[in-house]
C-alpha cells in the first residue's frame, strides 16, 4: 500500500510538473556504485544472476538530476528482477556515447531473461499508468503499473531517450540515453570510470 501510495503521489507530481529534474554536481562513479549494491541487495536472496560492466567515461564529474537517474534505474532493475525467471539473469551497463566541451551523453542498458513482451503492448501500453500485459501480472508479480510510468516520465523530464526491445519468454531490454552537462574542474577530475 505504502509503494502505491508513493508512486500515485511521484504519478501525480509529474503530471503536474511539480516534480522538476535537479540541477546539481554530482559524482556517475559514486551514483553507480551505490545503484549497484542496492541491485545486488534485491536479487541476493533469488536465483538471479546478476552481472555489471565496467566501462571508462570520459567524464564523471556531472551537472544533472542524480536523484531521478538513481530512481529511473532502479525501477528498471526493480522490473527486470520482478519478471525474470529462476537462474534468470540481468546485465547492466554503462557507457559514454558522446561528448563535446561542455557537455556528456551517456547510454544506460538493462537487459533481463524474463518473461518478456509482445511488441503489440511495448508499443502502445508500456509507459501507460496502472498496465501490465498478463490479466494476473498484479496478483502474481505485485507491484503497482506504475514503474515504468514514472521511469518514462522521468527521461522525459531530462530531456533522455529510452529504447525497448523484447520477445516474449526471452527477455527484454531497455536503453535509456540522456545528456549531461559536464562539470568544469581544475586538473582534470571530470574523468573517471563508471560501473553499474
Amino acid at each position: 500500500l505504502l509503494s502505491l501510495i508513493n508512486d500515485v503521489l511521484d504519478m501525480s507530481k509529474l503530471e503536474s510538473g511539480h516534480m522538476e529534474p535537479e540541477h546539481v554536481p554530482f559524482d556517475l562513479d559514486d551514483l553507480m556504485k551505490n545503484v549497484r549494491a542496492l541491485n545486488e541487495a534485491q536479487v541476493a536472496k533469488t536465483s538471479i544472476v546478476y552481472t555489471y560492466s565496467k566501462i571508462s567515461f570520459a567524464h564523471a564529474k556531472l551537472i544533472g538530476s542524480p536523484l531521478h537517474l538513481r530512481q529511473i534505474l532502479l525501477n528498471l532493475f526493480s522490473n527486470a528482477a520482478k519478471y525474470n525467471k529462476e537462474n534468470g539473469t540481468i546485465e547492466t551497463y554503462a557507457e559514454e556515447i558522446a561528448c563535446d566541451e561542455n557537455t556528456a551523453t551517456f547510454r544506460f542498458t538493462i537487459r533481463d531473461t524474463g518473461i518478456g513482451m509482445s511488441e503489440d503492448f511495448v508499443n502502445n501500453e508500456l509507459f501507460e499508468p496502472f498496465t501490465q500485459e498478463k490479466q494476473d501480472a498484479r496478483t502474481q508479480y505485485q507491484g503497482t503499473g506504475l514503474g515504468m510510468s514514472i521511469a518514462k516520465k522521468l527521461v522525459d523530464a531530462m530531456g533522455g531517450t529510452i529504447e525497448v526491445s523484447s520477445r516474449v519468454g526471452e527477455g527484454s531490454t531497455f536503453q535509456i540515453t540522456i545528456l549531461f552537462e559536464v562539470a568544469q574542474a581544475p586538473g582534470g577530475e571530470g574523468a573517471g570510470d563508471g560501473l553499474l
